[in-house]
């Protein structure tokens, strides 16, 4: 099939005119129909680099007429494969393209819609255009989805003066297209009825709060909202949407059942003016309405009425859409909540409905099974108890035989201090007592009692100075404390610096004894208890897990991180060789038993609760 759709295009190059809009009026094929929608569809969706339309002229299932644009541009196979997929699938077909592939070189979208007349292929029509967002790829695709929608009655309806209509209505949702404000195009699109089609007034209207809001009055930026004029239009607006029907005043015999009583008094307060009202639907839904007033000599004539019913149905889903895009977040959200309510229970939709039953069931069963509640918190493992070795006296390191890491016994020698010093202070005040003693002697033979009194002072004296240097010496050696490991400590770079007395040179650690130390946030501090049990996993051996029993709840909180976090202590119930004081890991204190859907969700609504009573209270 993409053989002959291709030799089509050749054979067609050159061949198709540029028709003007005005042309369709003159009984215009097909052929010349389909060159002049495509190239008004391809410019009122922008980006679009190229497209292609094929026709089933002869009913047959050829697809062999086939229209491009712009002219002389031939499609390329990608597009041509899509347009196949469309004809194939009898539905919209969509794909992405690279740069290499594309004719403008640019990564692009591929997209196809077919053209169906009572049910019957009729035709496809493909575009390329620049890569689009999701989003904006299905914007993309209900504006294409429109415009084959009228090219559809377009050819259904072979009239001259029916094509003649549904080209001028074209031109007017080009009108509505153009702005992206919705005030601004409903204005624009009423004053250009109203002066291509000979109206005195054109209004739109939308329905808010049960009662239709005027939105747009023709040649009028602004307007009283409040005025009786606006007021009664608005009324006539409701009484064609309450009857959902198209209001012609003064009535024909085809419509004289309906109820024209807002309509007549709109048309004495404008001295007896022609009207017609016609209901806008979109997503199936009366939304708003357009009302045309003529003055009394110049009726609505059948050819008008045709032409305005076609723009009405034409332009309201794209009026619909603008009101709706321009809603408020509340509004938005509120719509979606009604249009998914409306899947859930309405027809069709199947695998919404089984996604949301499954859905449905998987929150119930969380609502009544119970589960463990865990609070996770970091932990870090330390000594049950530990000694520190300080500074003597002011000194000197000499020697270091260990630093942090080793294990050591204890009386183990862990450093020396310089000693000579002292040494000096022991051999000058043992050198005085020598001389104290010999004085006493001669005293003594003397028989000079007041001297030996007060030499034996001295003596005394000095051997006090030498009890105290002997025990300054024996504490230039450090020992360890006790048995384990050192956790703090290392004087091997510090030897001949001078220390303080008091400084702290190691901390000792015990090997069997540990305890943990978790960091447990604030919001979780209420759950935990003394005695409740957990679960710890280190860093160093995630292979491993250790049981460990909640002993003490430091009452005062910690700033960390710009988080607040309680102290909880907890001994561990298995001891591993392989611990070491200072690992960190993941710490679990269970708490008892809760619905999962609170184990889960807890956090959040706490969340929200406090940002709540901030902001509100």
């Amino acid at each position: 099939m993409i053989k002959p759709m291709a030799s089509a295009i050749t054979a067609q190059e050159g061949n198709t005119s540029d028709h003007q809009m005005q042309s369709l009026g003159d009984n215009a094929a097909p052929e010349n129909l389909a060159q002049t929608w495509l190239s008004l569809q391809c410019r009122m969706i922008a980006g679009v680099t190229q497209g292609v339309l094929v026709l089933d002229t002869n009913n047959d299932g050829s697809f062999r007429h086939t229209t491009h644009w712009p002219k002389g541009s031939i499609p390329t196979p990608e597009l041509l494969s899509v347009i196949q997929s469309a004809i194939k699938q009898k539905n919209v077909v969509c794909q992405d393209i690279d740069a290499q592939k594309s004719a403008s070189k640019q990564h692009c979208d591929l997209i196809a819609s077919p053209l169906l007349i009572n049910n019957q292929l009729i035709g496809v029509v493909g575009i390329e255009i620049h890569k689009q967002l999701e989003a904006k790829k299905q914007t993309v695709i209900q504006m294409l989805k429109w415009g084959t929608t009228w090219l559809e009655i377009m050819l259904h309806q072979q009239g001259g003066s029916n094509n003649a209509l549904l080209a001028s209505a074209i031109e007017f949702l080009t009108t509505c297209l153009e702005y992206d404000n919705v005030q601004i195009a409903a204005t624009a699109l009423t004053t250009e009825l109203a002066s291509r089609m000979g109206f005195e007034r054109v209004s739109f209207g939308f329905v808010r709060n049960n009662h239709t809001q005027i939105f747009a009055l023709s040649n009028n930026v602004r307007f009283d909202a409040k005025s009786n004029l606006v007021n009664d239009i608005g009324r006539a607006m409701d009484e064609a949407l309450d009857q959902q029907s198209i209001m012609l005043y003064p009535p024909t015999a085809r419509i004289q059942s309906h109820v024209f009583t807002a309509h007549e008094k709109l048309s004495r307060q404008c001295n007896n003016n022609n009207l017609c009202t016609i209901p806008l639907k979109y997503l199936g839904k009366y939304f708003g309405a357009l009302t045309f007033e003529r003055p009394e000599k110049q009726p609505i004539d059948e050819m008008t009425l045709g032409l305005c019913i076609q723009i009405a149905s034409l332009v309201g889903p794209v009026l619909g859409l603008k009101i709706q895009q321009d809603a408020s977040v509340i509004k938005k959200t509120w719509q979606g909540f009604i249009i998914q309510l409306s899947k859930l229970f309405g027809p069709r939709h199947p695998f919404f409905k089984l996604v949301m039953s499954v859905c449905t069931t998987i929150i119930l069963l969380l609502a009544f099974i119970t589960g463990e509640h865990k609070i996770t918190a970091t932990a870090t493992l330390e000594g049950k108890i530990q000694r520190t070795v300080v500074m003597p006296a002011d000194g000197y390191i000499a020697s270091a035989s260990f630093r942090a890491g080793d294990i050591v016994k204890k009386d183990t020698v862990l450093a020396t201090l310089d000693d000579r010093e002292l040494r000096l202070e022991q051999v000058k005040w043992s050198s005085k007592r020598n001389q104290f003693k010999r004085e006493q002697h001669k005293a003594l033979a003397e028989h000079d009692r007041t001297q030996v009194n007060i030499l034996s002072i001295q003596i005394a004296q000095a051997d006090a100075q030498l009890a105290l240097i002997n025990e300054q010496l024996s504490r230039t050696q450090l020992h360890a404390p006790l048995d384990g490991i050192i956790v703090n400590g290392d004087l091997s770079q510090s030897l001949g610096a001078p220390v303080e007395r008091g400084q702290v040179l190691f901390t000792v650690a015990p090997l069997d004894s540990y305890r943990i130390v978790l960091k447990v946030d604030e919001s979780e501090i209420n759950s935990i208890m003394v005695n409740q049990t957990g679960h710890l996993v280190l860093s160093s051996m995630p292979d491993k897990v250790i049981t460990f029993k909640v002993s003490k709840i430091t009452p005062v909180s910690e700033v960390e991180e710009g988080q607040n976090f309680f102290m909880v202590e907890a001994e561990t119930e298995n001891k591993l060789e392989s611990l070491r004081p200072g690992m960190t890991g993941v710490g679990k204190i269970e708490t008892g038993q809760e619905k999962l859907i609170w184990i889960w969700t807890h956090r959040f609504f706490e969340w929200f609760n406090m940002k709540l009573w901030a902001w509100w209270f």
